[in-house]
């Protein structure tokens, strides 16, 4: 959902913005409404040497978390532009091999997830993760994931209902041939 052009910012955050407007409602009278605005993000699930790539994450505060590679995207930066730069710090990898999964819009605020896959990737220098992650890489065979989704701390919850809660088998397979696994 897009915020509307007559709403007013009422705060400003390190993250998130708050955004109010008027709204009438079906009897003709008006509500404020309120809606969340922060930057959109790239998220990377990345093969390399024929296995699926994941991250085990340790934040303070958010504790251990296992999903895959990603952040914000800064502003005067493409998605795809992000995702790139995201996968270098978090894993010092890199590829040649990219493709657009999918983009989601999170309900109830302007804020889009957008989804790639990098294939092939290989080290092209040493990770710089911020201060506040540690991350572990782990190299899986993609039958293994459902038994990563399936842990208590799995980031990446809307992975998981897209391919696996509805027990679409042609949803796994077809995921499994994008990233060529």
């Amino acid at each position: 959902m897009k915020i509307p052009k007559d709403a007013k910012k009422v705060f400003t955050g390190k993250i998130y913005d708050v955004y109010h407007w008027e709204q009438e409602m079906l009897d003709g009278s008006f509500q404020t409404f309120e809606e969340l605005w922060r930057p959109d993000s790239a998220i990377v699930l990345a093969t390399k040497n024929g296995k699926l790539l994941i991250a085990k994450e340790t934040q303070p505060r958010n504790g251990t978390f296992w999903g895959f590679f990603g952040g914000r995207i800064e502003k005067n930066e493409t998605a795809l532009e992000a995702a790139k730069r995201e996968l270098e710090e978090e894993t010092g990898m890199s590829s040649n091999n990219w493709s657009e999964l999918f983009k989601y819009e999170m309900p109830h605020s302007d804020w889009t997830l957008n989804y790639f896959i990098a294939k092939d990737c290989e080290l092209t220098t040493k990770p710089k993760a911020d201060i506040g992650e540690h991350i572990e890489i782990h190299e899986i065979d993609f039958k293994d994931l459902p038994k990563y989704m399936n842990k208590k701390n799995w980031r990446e919850q809307l992975i998981k209902v897209a391919f696996l809660s509805e027990l679409d088998k042609d949803k796994l397979t077809n995921l499994k041939k994008s990233l060529e696994l």
